[in-house]
């Protein structure tokens, strides 16, 4: 079901439940004050029977097999009836003008709801497709341009043993990773869903860990559960964290998983080196990713650098 019509619809049952439950207790009320207004001038109707209106009636005998008739009170020797049947015609003709409008209401908001609501989705749409097609054109011709200068400097670098093109060569490659993993990134992103699954967090840091790892990382596996989570999004949230702290920590980088009060951390702490900051951007997709699946990322900066992740 497309998302403007499961606004629609639900915005729709949101309205009529609540005027339901407005009309209901209108009616309720009406019908209380209805039988309070007869019983209050039940001797008036006594003294003038023949003015009396089709649904009271007064009787000198408590009427056994009374159908449809509702005893209200007495007075002296006399039985003050209602006729439950004139009385709710009476009600059915106030109440349903009101509800004719209402419906009306309903109708007319709803209508204008839909047109507003599915002209912003359409924009958003077209604005989302436009902006997905510059994007693949662009990567697409950037990928064309890395993978370009990616062969011309390995030719480069097997004729001639030149550091500098080797270091080139080296950065180019590196940068290639890092555009190819974004651009896998943003498509997860995108069309991948957030179904959840139960996953054991204890190899999932450890697969993440493997296909980076050096010396620097110091891993501490505590006493730890299964976790309920999307597994796609949370192998990619793990990489980039460790990605980064192993990319820019001089010395040591420490990953401890443990449980504590009912909940499973994360903690990702490294020492912070000399080499040039990055944009950012790997830690913002992180957070990213973190809000949707409902887990606490917390940052802090001092003598390190530490990420903690708390399920």
């Amino acid at each position: 079901m497309k998302s403007e019509i499961k606004i629609f619809i639900t915005t729709l049952l949101v309205i009529i439940l609540s005027l339901s439950a407005i009309n209901v207790i209108g009616i309720l009320f009406l019908k209380k004050t209805i039988r309070q207004f007869i019983y209050d001038n039940a001797y008036c109707y006594i003294s003038i029977p023949r003015h009396m209106p089709d649904y009271v009636q007064v009787s000198n005998e408590l009427i056994i097999d009374a159908k449809s008739k509702t005893l209200i009170t007495k007075f002296g020797d006399r039985y003050i009836y209602i006729n439950e049947t004139a009385l709710n015609e009476r009600i059915y003709k106030t109440v349903m003008p009101v509800l004719i409008w209402e419906a009306l209401l309903i109708f007319v908001t709803m209508y204008a709801f839909q047109i507003l609501v599915l002209k912003n989705v359409n924009a958003e749409r077209e604005r989302r497709e436009l902006t997905e097609v510059m994007l693949l054109a662009i990567t697409h011709k950037l990928g064309n341009f890395l993978a370009s200068v990616r062969l011309n400097l390995s030719i480069l670098a097997s004729k001639y043993k030149d550091p500098p093109i080797e270091r080139l060569l080296r950065s180019t490659e590196d940068i290639s990773y890092s555009y190819q993993k974004t651009v896998n990134t943003l498509n997860l992103l995108n069309y991948a869903s957030l179904s959840k699954e139960k996953i054991d967090i204890k190899s999932l840091i450890q697969d993440a860990i493997l296909t980076k790892y050096t010396d620097k990382v110091i891993l501490t596996l505590g006493r730890v559960g299964h976790i309920h989570s999307n597994k796609q999004y949370l192998e990619i949230l793990l990489s980039n964290l460790v990605e980064n702290a192993i990319k820019y920590s001089e010395k040591f980088v420490h990953i401890k998983v443990c449980y504590h009060k009912g909940k499973t951390y994360i903690f990702i702490r490294n020492d912070i080196s000399d080499v040039e900051g990055g944009s950012g951007l790997g830690l913002r997709i992180s957070k990213y990713i973190a809000q949707r699946l409902g887990i606490k990322m917390r940052l802090r900066v001092k003598r390190t650098f530490l990420v903690v992740l708390e399920f």
